[in-house]
């Protein structure tokens, strides 16, 4: 992880998500193991928040929308930001809201390896139990849904520039083909 990504992470999250729950609040995924590479910013919020009651500053934040497409939004737990034009960010934030109880636990459910990092509003980098280095090999350590898996790992060794394991490749085309 470079100084950028954890400062971009930080930022955000101190930016969009009220104090109040920033012990429940990181960047995670590819945003937090290189901020530049990714293509967009996910902030999950655990603990069973409702973005809705308990995140009052959302209103301010998102001045274009209407309440009833913000309340859209969230029921898809989705929203998408533009802006904190100071670090130039211009990469959609999505808030994803879940029921887990920890980060711990968030961080466990991801599919990839290289996936399972998070940066909190303080900077600090928390890392599951099976992460790896964008510049170590790409591993699967979860799969719930193998079609969504498989465009995933594609995805991420092209941006990471690693050789898809073939083997793996016939695994989960096998398995998304069911």
């Amino acid at each position: 992880m470079n100084d950028r990504t954890a400062k971009c992470c930080a930022a955000i999250l101190r930016e969009i998500v009220p104090p109040a729950l920033w012990d429940r609040s990181a960047v995670v995924g590819s945003a937090a193991v290189d901020f530049d590479k990714a293509k967009d910013v996910d902030v999950w919020v655990w603990g069973g928040v409702d973005p809705l009651e308990d995140w009052g500053v959302m209103s301010q934040a998102l001045p274009d929308m209407t309440p009833e497409e913000q309340r859209t939004d969230y029921v898809k737990q989705q929203v998408k930001f533009r802006g904190l034009l100071d670090l130039r960010i211009s990469k959609p934030i999505h808030i994803m809201v879940t029921s887990y109880d920890t980060l711990d636990r968030l961080l466990q459910d991801f599919d990839l390896s290289v996936c399972m990092r998070a940066i909190c509003p303080d900077g600090s980098a928390v890392e599951g139990s099976w992460f790896s280095p964008p510049e170590a090999t790409i591993r699967v350590v979860n799969w719930l849904t193998p079609k969504e898996t498989l465009k995933r790992y594609r995805k991420l060794c092209r941006r990471y520039e690693q050789k898809p394991n073939p083997r793996l490749l016939e695994v989960l085309q096998r398995e998304a083909s069911r």
